[in-house]
């Protein structure tokens, strides 16, 4: 639900962006805004605390990334029809064993070629 406002919201912001951005006027101005806002940027990058501020969000964009992902593997998980549990395992196992054949048949062409 809270999703569907943001979406909502993005949208009507980006949109009124592009209608906006037809003006050559606005289109100068916001030019001069993003540049200021990148000089700015490239400014604080040469500080300690914009050094560690980048470092602390990219380790936040990663963890939240992993956690994202952990909670749709649970999600889907759960979902799962209790019948297919076996038959993954079986595919599982299957697959494991013509890998480990295909292993082992490389691993003699590596150690004695092809005499």
């Amino acid at each position: 639900m809270t999703e569907d406002y943001a979406s909502a919201g993005a949208h009507a912001v980006v949109s009124q962006i592009f209608r906006e951005l037809t003006d050559r006027r606005n289109m100068q101005a916001l030019t001069g805004l993003v540049l200021e806002q990148a000089g700015n940027v490239a400014r604080q990058a040469t500080t300690e605390e914009g050094r560690r501020g980048s470092r602390i969000s990219a380790q936040e964009a990663v963890v939240g990334s992993y956690d994202a992902v952990e909670r749709k593997w649970k999600e889907w998980w759960e979902h799962l029809p209790q019948s297919v549990v076996p038959m993954i395992l079986g595919a599982g196992i299957f697959v494991g064993m013509l890998l480990m054949g295909l292993l082992l048949a490389l691993w003699r062409f590596a150690l004695f070629g092809l005499h």
